[in-house]
């Protein structure tokens, strides 16, 4: 019981970490592009989804490239 437990807890640690550390850092990082760019008379203001998502490929992209090597 104990080693399914652990085998349990690191997955969840796993995802956790996808979640909980990348989306606080994205967050932060807009937040200032959006500070850089205008604050609430930027045109990217409210969208921080758009935002995510071009991190989220720069981040597959150095991700995939680096396991080809």
């Amino acid at each position: 019981m104990g080693k399914i437990l652990a085998v349990v807890f690191a997955i969840m640690c796993i995802d956790g970490s996808f979640g909980g550390g990348n989306m606080f850092q994205v967050n932060q990082a807009f937040q200032l592009f959006q500070y850089v760019t205008g604050g609430s008379e930027s045109i990217f203001y409210g969208k921080g989804w758009l935002f995510g998502i071009i991190m989220a490929t720069f981040d597959g992209i150095v991700i995939i490239g680096a396991s080809k090597k």
